[in-house]
């Protein structure tokens, strides 16, 4: 069986890999490629609490810009975990980035 993997990232982007053919796979000589075979394919998915890295990403731009923790309200967090909570120690809030965290807005 034919089998391909791919990384599920934590902001929901996904990265495949290259197919991996069994025996059974077919040569075209005419187009040069391989297809996977008749047996079934197979799809693994592997989790990555990393984030994508595309310039698109909802939770990598918030990273960029500033964002506000859902949890606990600590503003203007620029790395993956919040640094806060407001008037705490800092790294007590335990929160990554999530996708209903929201954009830290700063008024010059």
């Amino acid at each position: 069986m034919c089998y391909r993997y791919y990384r599920q990232y934590r902001c929901g982007h996904k990265k495949y890999g290259a197919p991996e053919y069994c025996g059974d796979a077919t040569y075209n000589q005419r187009t040069g490629k391989w297809s996977m075979c008749a047996n079934g394919r197979s799809t693994t998915a592997v989790a990555d609490e990393s984030l994508c890295g595309r310039p698109e990403c909802y939770l990598g731009d918030l990273k960029g810009h500033g964002w506000t923790c859902c949890q606990c309200g600590e503003q203007g967090n620029r790395m993956d975990g919040c640094l806060g909570p407001p008037g705490g120690r800092s790294g007590d809030c335990e929160h990554w980035v999530c996708l209903t965290c929201t954009y830290t807005y700063y008024v010059s």
